[in-house]
């Protein structure tokens, strides 16, 4: 090598490295880190699938809500709603009746029903009450477990809250458990079921 090139050589190494400091400290932190370009566009992805995901639920709940229209759901809805509008003169007698119904198809006797009705507490105060029945029933067990499931199975939202039930070994004469045949025992349902 000669004198002449030995300077160029080592200006061209001091410029690589002073290049690469210059890239390594001031300009790859401006990629990488925190608060860096590639975090940056990390989350503008997240972002953007988000905003994408809410365009298409809007577009599925729009489709859903044409659907439903067009299936006549307001009719449906109607017939629903006297099931559960509590504000419907009928709607007690027809809760009575419902459960009459549930409980001489299971094979229990009715003996008593008790309904009352309350405002529930929340956002949804102004519209949902609260309607509880308390069942006095009397049967066998498993007649008892098939009004339960039968209770499930309807349209009809309830929600059993309490349960009881006892053994009887003997019942006193005169008194109103002589409608109970033997084998039967009785129950006890309180039973909630909202409305509007």
């Amino acid at each position: 090598m000669s004198n002449n090139e030995k300077p160029i050589l080592l200006l061209t190494v001091i410029s690589f490295l002073g290049a690469a400091a210059i890239f390594f400290y001031l300009v790859f932190p401006l990629y990488s880190g925190k608060d860096g370009f590639l975090e940056k566009e990390r989350t503008f992805k997240i972002e953007t699938e988000k905003l994408a995901n809410l365009k298409n639920y809007n577009s599925d709940l729009k489709k859903t809500y044409q659907d439903l229209k067009d299936n006549k759901w307001e009719e449906a809805k109607k017939e629903i709603d006297v099931n559960f509008s509590s504000n419907d003169p009928m709607f007690l007698p027809k809760m009575y009746s419902f459960f009459q119904q549930r409980c001489l198809a299971n094979g229990l006797y009715l003996d008593s029903i008790i309904g009352s009705v309350s405002q529930e507490s929340g956002a949804s105060a102004e519209r949902v009450k609260k309607n509880q029945f308390s069942l006095s029933l009397s049967g066998s067990y498993a007649s008892f477990k098939n009004l339960l499931a039968d209770l499930e199975s309807q349209i009809l939202m309830a929600s059993v809250e309490n349960l009881d039930f006892s053994v009887q070994s003997s019942f006193s004469s005169g008194s109103k458990e002589e409608k109970n045949v033997s084998g039967s025992m009785p129950f006890g349902l309180r039973i909630s079921v909202p409305s509007y």
